[in-house]
Parts: structure tokens; sequence; C-alpha cells
């Protein structure tokens, strides 16, 4: 049997073989070892020792969120990122994106601004190229980088 199999069993004084880490070596799982050397932790081999006290609340880091004077800002706030996050692709959310894709939006962009600006391009775009740009952006682009189901 396993270390895990003898501690659910509840059978302390089962002698159980530990895993290859541990060369193999058998350990009491009562928290006798008759091996020093096995490594293996025996939470019940020292009684007398504790855990180590909690680190100061100045040692941690700080929230992601701020603390709001309301309880469920936080949470909130969180569902609106996720949901921004879930949707199509825009320059707002651009950095919700993963690399590939906010790479691949950057790609687009540059492509339609050259287009807008082309010479040879099909139709007269002289003095429009902003309103091409804002049309590639709104609707080129998200169609592209769509999520597929």
């Amino acid at each position: 049997s396993s270390c895990a199999a003898a501690g659910r069993a509840g059978e302390e004084d089962e002698w159980v073989r530990c895993s290859a880490k541990f060369g193999g070596r058998r350990c009491r799982a009562g928290g006798e070892c008759t091996n020093r050397k096995c490594g293996f932790d025996h939470p019940r081999a020292w009684p007398h020792l504790k855990a180590p006290p909690p680190p100061p609340p100045s040692s941690l880091p700080p929230p992601l969120l701020p603390s709001g004077a309301c309880g469920g800002c936080e949470a909130r706030e969180a569902a609106r990122l996720v949901v921004r996050a879930a949707g199509p692709w825009s320059p707002e959310s651009h950095g919700l994106w993963p690399d590939g894709a906010r790479y691949l939006a950057e790609e687009l962009v540059r492509l339609g601004w050259l287009i807008s600006r082309a010479r040879g391009s099909p139709g007269s775009f002289c003095g429009e190229e902003q309103a091409i740009m804002d049309v590639w952006r709104a609707y080129i682009v998200p169609y592209v980088l769509g999520r597929r189901e």
C-alpha cells in the first residue's frame, strides 16, 4: 500500500512503502521512521514543532483591485472585465486579448493604414483615409479576430 492509503485507513502502525523519490525505504505512517535519510516529512514525529507564524500584513502584496466603500464593487468590476474580455476585439479591449491575437490586430491595423493611403487603391480615398481606418477597425479587424465556436 502507499503512504497516503495508510494515512487514510488510520492504521498508523502499518508499514508502508514510500515512493521511489525516497529510495523505496520503509517508513512507519505513525511518524517513526526506520531510515533517518529517507527525507519523508512525518508531521506526527515532531509534535512539539508548530507551523511558522503568518507574515505580517505589511509584507503582503496589495490587492489586485482597491477595496471600495461598497461590498460588491470589486465583484462588479471583475464581472465587467470578464465581459469585456469575452467580447469582440476593439481598441479598448485590445490589452485583454492574448499575445498572438494582439500581434495579429496590430498587423491588420497597419495593413488597413497602408490600404487607406495607397495611391493605386480601387476608388478615390483622397481625404477619406481616417474614415477608411474607422471602418477597418470597427468591422474588418473584429471579424478577422472573431472567436470561432
